[in-house]
C-alpha cells in the first residue's frame, strides 16, 4: 500500500490564477533560470545562423535549425530545461515556505534529483526527434502531438514529484499518473490551447524579427523563459493541491 494518501480534488481554474499570481511575484527567478539555462541553445541557433540575427527568422521558419539525424543540441536543450523546470519548482517551494534562497543553493538543491530529471527529459527527447525522423510526415507530427499530450497529461507534475518526494524516475511517473487520474481532461485542454498558443506565438514574432531583429529576438526570449516558469510554477501548485502531504 502506498504510504502517501489518494489525490485531493482540485479546479484548474483557480490553480492557472494562483500560478500566475506566483509567477509575478517571482518572475526575476523564472526568467533568470530559463534564460541563463537556454543561453547555449541560443548560442548555437545564432552560430548556425552566421552570428546574423537577420538571417536567423528565415532560418528557423525554414528548417535550417534541424538535422536529418540525432539532435545532439536538442537533447542538451532537454536536459538543461529539466534543470531549470527543476530549480524554479524548488525555489518557489522554499519561498513560498519563507526559506531564503539563492542561485547556488538552488543548484545544490537539485542535484540530487538532477540525473533522474536528465534522464527522463532525454527519453523524451529521442522519442520526439523518432517522431520526426520517422516516415511520413504527418504519422511523426500526430506521434509526437501525442508524446507531448501524453507528457503534459499523466507526467506533468513528474518534476515536483521527483524532487519533493524523492522518487525513482518509474515510480515518480507512476505517481504523477495516479495523482492526475480525474484531471486529465482539463490538463488535455491545457495542453491543447498551450500547445496552439506558443505555436502561434513562436510564429508570430519570427515575422516580426524580420523587421525588428535584436528587439523582437530579445522579447521572444523573455517571453518564453516567463512561459516555462509559469508551467513549472503551474505544476507545483497543482501538486499542492492534490498530494496532500
Amino acid at each position: 500500500m502506498s504510504q502517501f494518501p489518494p489525490a485531493a480534488p482540485f479546479r484548474l481554474f483557480p490553480c492557472l490564477i494562483e500560478a500566475a499570481v506566483l509567477s509575478r511575484a517571482y518572475l526575476p527567478l523564472l526568467v533568470g533560470v530559463f534564460l541563463l539555462l537556454r543561453l547555449p541553445e541560443y548560442a548555437w541557433q545564432l552560430h548556425l545562423a552566421g552570428w546574423s540575427l537577420e538571417n536567423y527568422p528565415d532560418l528557423v521558419l525554414k528548417g535550417g535549425m534541424r538535422t536529418d539525424d540525432i539532435d545532439w543540441l536538442d537533447l542538451a536543450s532537454s536536459a538543461l530545461g529539466a534543470l531549470a523546470d527543476g530549480i524554479v519548482v524548488l525555489g518557489v517551494y522554499l519561498m513560498a515556505k519563507g526559506v531564503p534562497v539563492s542561485f547556488p543553493r538552488l543548484v545544490y538543491g537539485v542535484i540530487a534529483a538532477a540525473p533522474r530529471l536528465v534522464v527522463f527529459a532525454l527519453v523524451y527527447s529521442l522519442l520526439y526527434q523518432i517522431a520526426r525522423l520517422a516516415p511520413g510526415s504527418m504519422f511523426g507530427l500526430l506521434f509526437a502531438l501525442g508524446l507531448y499530450g501524453l507528457q503534459f497529461v499523466y507526467f506533468f507534475l513528474f518534476t515536483p514529484i521527483c524532487l519533493l518526494e524523492n522518487r525513482p524516475v518509474i515510480a515518480t511517473m507512476s505517481r504523477s499518473v495516479d495523482l492526475t487520474r480525474g484531471k486529465r481532461l482539463g490538463l488535455l485542454g491545457l495542453a491543447m490551447f498551450a500547445f496552439y498558443v506558443m505555436t502561434m506565438l513562436h510564429v508570430t514574432l519570427l515575422q516580426l524579427m524580420k523587421g525588428l531583429p535584436y528587439p523582437i529576438f530579445i522579447l521572444q526570449a523573455l517571453l518564453f523563459a516567463a512561459i516555462s516558469g509559469y508551467f513549472s510554477v503551474l505544476s507545483f501548485v497543482i501538486y499542492q493541491k492534490v498530494a496532500k502531504i
